[in-house]
């Protein structure tokens, strides 16, 4: 009698012992997982001037897309041809702080070409963000009063620190910043530029430019970007700047840029703006295209009303008349 009561409790504790080391091999084989900081990225967000889903929903253009450009959601607003005969496709590149339905000139103006018989894509450009070397140097240079040299001793001992601090913060979070310690998405100028060639490109591969002719439109500091978007296509594009300014805190480079292209080029520029840096650029002739004009005077000193088509108007008959030319 004693033996059959000790077999059950024998076997119950046989069943807790294999159950506990099933426990600890599911607890060897599956250990708790813990989130990598350090693969956990710390990098300012691509911005835009203005919120893209709101864009979306409130804009005064025909349809909006989107794209996929430096692993960040792109909105371009397109405006369909709607004028007697059908011309081709125009990618319109706004201008920093605006946005691609902006009634300050982009709205207005891409109404116009599109009623002139144009296919108008505009792309929501994102901000400028990345650390600007002429700013970094003058900040380093800005002088400061001094009594005596042990203050710039300590002076220039708090600037040292200061920058090795910036510097291992960087390292660490891998993230580009300055002096200042103000974090940026692109580590440098020549990553934006790559990113504006990628967006120019992401666009294009939306028109069916192989059909129809093309035309490229960048206002203000876009002139300066699209220059190199301008080499993923052909050369006969006709490309117009209006008010073509160089960026903040980029060194003049337009010479050499200018020297790189053919196109045939139309650049409006505002009424008694005669030292520019595009202007000065223009003027030695350094863009090899025998289509060049320069229009010193046609903008005005006041902005581009929506009932103003002479811009428009402008841009189609000379993009026109190169044709003509070109076929001849």
């Amino acid at each position: 009698m004693p033996i059959t009561k000790t077999v059950p409790i024998l076997l119950v504790m046989i069943c807790f012992a294999m159950s506990g080391a099933a426990i600890a091999k599911q607890d060897q084989e599956t250990p708790e997982v813990t989130p990598d900081t350090d693969s956990v990225s710390n990098k300012t967000p691509l911005t835009f001037s203005i919120l893209l889903d709101e864009l979306e929903l409130n804009n005064t253009a025909d349809e909006a897309l989107w794209i996929d450009v430096a692993e960040n959601k792109h909105l371009v607003l397109t405006r369909l041809a709607n004028g007697r005969k059908e011309r081709g496709n125009v990618l319109l590149f706004h201008s920093q702080g605006e946005n691609a339905d902006h009634v300050r000139l982009i709205q207005p103006l891409s109404k116009q070409m599109a009623q002139l018989g144009w296919n108008v894509f505009i792309p929501n450009i994102a901000v400028e963000n990345f650390p600007q070397p002429s700013a970094t140097k003058n900040a380093n240079q800005q002088p400061v009063l001094e009594k005596n040299s042990a203050e710039k001793i300590s002076n220039q001992e708090k600037i040292n620190s200061q920058e090795k601090n910036t510097e291992n913060s960087a390292k660490k979070d891998n993230v580009p910043s300055d002096l200042h310690g103000i974090s940026y998405y692109f580590n440098n100028q020549q990553a934006y530029q790559d990113y504006f060639n990628s967006l120019c490109k992401a666009v294009l591969e939306q028109t069916d430019a192989s059909k129809k002719p093309f035309v490229i439109i960048a206002n203000q500091n876009a002139a300066y970007w699209s220059l190199s978007c301008l080499n993923q296509i052909s050369q006969s594009v006709p490309t117009i700047f209006l008010q073509p300014q160089l960026p903040i805190g980029v060194e003049d480079n337009l010479l050499t840029l200018f020297a790189e292209q053919k196109n045939p080029v139309f650049s409006f520029h505002i009424k008694n703006s005669l030292t520019d840096p595009f202007s000065d650029a223009f003027k030695k002739r350094v863009w090899p295209s025998e289509y060049q004009r320069l229009n010193m005077g046609m903008l005005g000193t006041t902005k581009l009303q929506a009932e103003n088509t002479i811009i428009a108007r402008t841009i189609t008959g000379w993009v026109d008349k190169q044709r003509k030319k070109i076929t001849q």
